[in-house]
């Protein structure tokens, strides 16, 4: 018998897709975002920041709302595409140009950003 049922669970890149006790902050960010989708031509744009100690589920709960706002996009004939960088992970420190460049090459995969300026 395995000690672990599901190794990729342990991974820092797991998301799971059900997150207990997490729903509020869900519904608060599909909401926000949501409310987007209905009305493209009068709509700006809004960041959101979430902030918290490390473990709590930032990364969890950013990346189910982008995946359910997909789904919500589809369900009303809105093209959305989600991306979403984990700067511990991803973020070469002190070079703003490769963190762009895997933003663009996630937005569009033949996109070449070697002339595209981080500022």
């Amino acid at each position: 018998m395995p000690v672990f049922e599901r190794r990729e669970w342990l991974s820092p890149r797991f998301i799971p897709d059900k997150l207990p006790h997490r729903e509020r902050e869900l519904e608060f960010l599909i909401k926000f975002a949501g409310d987007a989708l209905q009305s493209l031509e009068s709509t700006y744009m809004g960041i959101v920041q979430l902030q918290g100690a490390p473990g709590l589920g930032k990364t969890s709960v950013a990346v189910n709302a982008g995946k359910r706002l997909v789904d919500k996009a589809k369900e009303i004939g809105v093209k959305l595409k989600h991306i979403h960088l984990n700067l511990g992970l991803e973020a070469t420190p002190g070079s703003k140009f490769v963190f762009y460049s895997r933003l663009a090459s996630k937005v569009d995969p033949y996109l070449v950003s070697r002339s595209l300026s981080p500022e």
